[in-house]
């Protein structure tokens, strides 16, 4: 399963990323173990690890020591619905046809533990994604390919690529 992309709540409030449970995924194991697991992102224990984001969720444009724009699309017809992250069977639309994770504005950037993802905005996805210097958004893909999506796309072609179920597969561009 991909790690779970919405907010798990203890005593109300939201617990850990999908980034932070990536960390063993990354070769970050040491950073993942320093984490209190059933504590919120900003506990204390956890808000002291803001600052020891790895490079890889560091984004061009986003100044702010331990924010990242690297997130996921989530809401109805997204992989990440609530519950447990996805399995990779679920992408019936083809894994090479859905986005995973993107690089949004640096306008949307969060803490890089807090569980904050971009809302899918069915009418208008590419307003989820904030502004973009460059014209497109790095993204990738459910079977590891790397893309980039251009500030241009049609609405119904991002939100076929986003949506990883719908029985109408998006051969990315």
């Amino acid at each position: 399963r991909f790690p779970p992309g919405d907010v798990h709540l203890v005593d109300g409030k939201p617990l850990l990323s999908w980034r932070v449970h990536m960390l063993p995924f990354l070769g970050q194991a040491e950073l993942y173990k320093q984490f209190n697991l059933k504590e919120s992102w900003d506990s204390p224990q956890n808000s002291a690890l803001l600052e020891k984001m790895p490079a890889i969720y560091q984004c061009d444009g986003v100044a702010q020591p331990g924010y990242t724009s690297i997130m996921t699309f989530s809401g109805k017809g997204t992989p990440f619905t609530g519950g447990q992250g996805p399995r990779l069977r679920n992408f019936t639309d083809g894994s090479s046809n859905t986005i995973l994770f993107v690089q949004a504005g640096a306008n949307k950037a969060v803490p890089w533990t807090q569980p904050v993802d971009l809302p899918l905005d069915a009418g208008n996805p590419i307003s989820s994604l904030g502004q973009s210097a460059s014209g497109s958004f790095p993204c990738a893909l459910a079977d590891g390919s790397l893309r980039s999506i251009p500030a241009g796309i049609p609405a119904q072609t991002l939100k076929n690529a986003i949506q990883h179920n719908d029985g109408n597969p998006a051969p990315f561009f």
